[in-house]
């Protein structure tokens, strides 16, 4: 199984062609929003996106997230979805995904329903979140990697975290991971991808 690392901001696409067994992994979800898809007409079809929490008010920001939203949904066309949305801190601090955020995620689903045909939306929560998925089977599978099985090597993770989407295709040619890469991590660039370091 090859497992690929995103972080906030980044979304991955497995390209069918390429028919193993993948796993994508992310950073701890304080705020932010893991979301998976998956077609179940097509089996090598998946992915998922690491949404940015605290766009806020901030219509042009939340507008080019959601466009960076749109473009992986496109890539994956999934009629399956699992949003995980990040838990309470088990410490106290009680940071999750706030309900303005929640809100409009579910609505923006609501409006992808149709146009993409989802059959299926479900909701989870966790701190950490995973997705696997059987390129040459169809089973899928996202959610929460404290408590459920997933038999990922977190070591073994291809990082994409550092890397632009727009610029991808060259770094996959060189590597032949066969995924396609969306956004980039909000950690070090903005919302307009320059690097911020």
């Amino acid at each position: 199984m090859k497992v690929f690392k995103i972080e906030m901001g980044q979304g991955i696409l497995m390209l069918p062609e390429q028919g193993y067994d993948v796993a994508v992994i992310t950073s701890t979800l304080h705020s932010c929003t893991f979301i998976a898809g998956y077609n179940s007409e097509n089996h090598n079809q998946c992915g998922a996106y690491h949404y940015p929490s605290g766009l806020g008010p901030n219509k042009d920001k939340r507008h080019k997230e959601f466009t960076q939203l749109a473009n992986w949904m496109w890539g994956v066309q999934p009629n399956y979805i699992k949003i995980i949305f990040a838990s309470a801190d088990p410490d106290g601090m009680k940071v999750e995904t706030s309900d303005e955020d929640k809100d409009w995620l579910r609505e923006w689903m609501k409006e992808c329903g149709d146009k993409f045909k989802i059959k299926k939306v479900e909701e989870g929560e966790a701190r950490q979140a995973a997705m696997t998925c059987a390129q040459k089977g169809s089973d899928f599978h996202a959610g929460n990697k404290e408590t459920e099985k997933f038999n990922i090597d977190d070591d073994k993770a291809i990082d994409l975290t550092g890397i632009l989407g727009p610029t991808y295709h060259k770094f996959d040619q060189d590597n032949n991971y066969g995924v396609k890469l969306f956004g980039w991590n909000r950690n070090i660039y903005n919302e307009n991808g320059v690097l911020e370091m």
